[in-house]
């Protein structure tokens, strides 16, 4: 929240961003797997909108960058 708030203000650096894109890659891709597991196989039928919307946050992180992309850009960037 606090780096959105940044970026908002027009206050956020390249090295905030990536870690904003980072932590939504992974912390979308795992609620996706979890409720795909808690769903079993019919959370990826057209049944569940689980499904659909786990492809679309790997659609989104695939179109943004990977989780470890961003990571390695967090850790190039000077503190």
């Amino acid at each position: 929240m606090y780096t959105t708030a940044l970026a908002e203000a027009g206050r956020a650096g390249p090295r905030d961003i990536a870690i904003l894109k980072a932590q939504a890659g992974r912390l979308g891709r795992s609620l996706g797997e979890a409720a795909i597991q808690t769903h079993g196989g019919v959370g990826m039928t057209d049944e569940l909108p689980v499904g659909h919307l786990h492809k679309r946050i790997l659609g989104v992180e695939a179109m943004f960058g990977a989780t470890d992309h961003h990571l390695r850009t967090v850790g190039a960037a000077p503190a």
